[in-house]
């Protein structure tokens, strides 16, 4: 009697399991692509985001509605640990901005942090300085999470 009562209850409560799922549905992330930050005194949000990496470097580019954009490269992902970098117009880790009209290029004292980077997603924060011409704007408040498939 008991083996029938627990093979009742079993086979209820698998029934009960399955029957939770949505069918045809698929789990989806909770994270995806972000990037935000304030140019100037203005926010400033991504709507597209191409995080690309191979082993020479890795290129973030995000793209606001408005055309403008942001792009960093660093160091291939084998070689990227948490901790704070000095972004440069040249070497490891570089910072372009462009408004459309004008190319901004990294000034001096400009930071990227890397707060994590684990399963293919990296996180972290920017600030920069840039030029272009006789313009230079400020970006301060970045945030990103970029993740690699």
């Amino acid at each position: 009697m008991k083996k029938l009562i627990l093979s009742v209850l079993l086979v209820g409560l698998t029934g009960f399991f399955i029957s939770c799922a949505k069918p045809g549905t698929t789990p989806t992330k909770s994270v995806k692509n972000s990037m935000t930050a304030s140019i100037s005194g203005t926010a400033w949000t991504a709507q597209s985001m191409a995080p690309v990496a191979n082993s020479v470097d890795v290129t973030i580019t995000a793209y606001a509605s408005d055309g403008s954009n942001i792009k960093m490269t660093m160091p291939p992902l084998v070689s990227i640990k948490p901790g704070t970098y000095t972004f440069s117009q040249s070497g490891d880790y570089t910072f372009q901005y462009s408004n459309t009209v004008t190319n901004f290029l990294v000034n001096s004292g400009s930071t990227l942090t890397i707060t994590s980077y684990s399963n293919n997603t990296m996180v972290g924060t920017f600030t920069a300085s840039v030029t272009g011409g006789s313009v230079t704007e400020s970006i301060t408040n970045g945030a990103f999470t970029a993740i690699f498939e």
